[in-house]
């Protein structure tokens, strides 16, 4: 397996700093609204499907590998915006809640698996053309197990582990 440590480290800080952006951005207009209840006491669950978890994040890390055609204006969308949703969701629900543990609890467990196949998903996409040339066929199936193995474990444990919490 060959990744290119430079982009994971740049694919990385683009995603932190759009979660620090978007965490204290969310927490400044929400301390400004009032909320009739908790965000936990509105959340609907709906059954969480192996399958559909699957598809959607290999969806947003087959388009974060699109960076390599899309001079990486797709790599970092996908990590701005997941970033952004994810500081969202944690600073309302410490706005509303006035508590951390119910956000480590939910996802906390399978982010610490799908961040870093997107984040890894990002630094092929940054990477350009240049990964087709300087990487070969087993280093490119390599990647591509580690990204896949990542979203399946995460999966699994969003499905069978995070919604034990909620």
């Amino acid at each position: 397996m060959k990744l290119n440590f430079r982009y994971i480290k740049i694919a990385s800080l683009i995603f932190l700093i759009f979660f620090i952006i978007g965490f204290i951005g969310t927490y400044i207009y929400c301390n400004r609204i009032e909320f009739d209840n908790a965000i936990g006491d509105q959340l609907v669950i709906n059954k969480i499907y192996f399958s559909e978890i699957i598809i959607r994040n290999l969806t947003v890390c087959v388009i974060a590998i699109l960076g390599i055609i899309t001079f990486k204006i797709s790599s970092i969308l996908v990590l701005i915006i997941n970033a952004v949703i994810l500081s969202f969701i944690l600073s309302a629900n410490y706005v509303t809640t006035g508590e951390l543990w119910y956000f480590i609890r939910i996802v906390i467990p399978h982010a610490i698996f799908e961040i870093p196949a997107i984040v890894i998903s990002s630094s092929i996409g940054f990477e350009g053309f240049s990964y087709f040339k300087d990487y070969s066929f087993k280093e490119k199936i390599s990647n591509l197990f580690l990204i896949i193995g990542l979203l399946i474990v995460a999966a699994f444990v969003e499905v069978n582990i995070s919604t034990l919490f909620v």
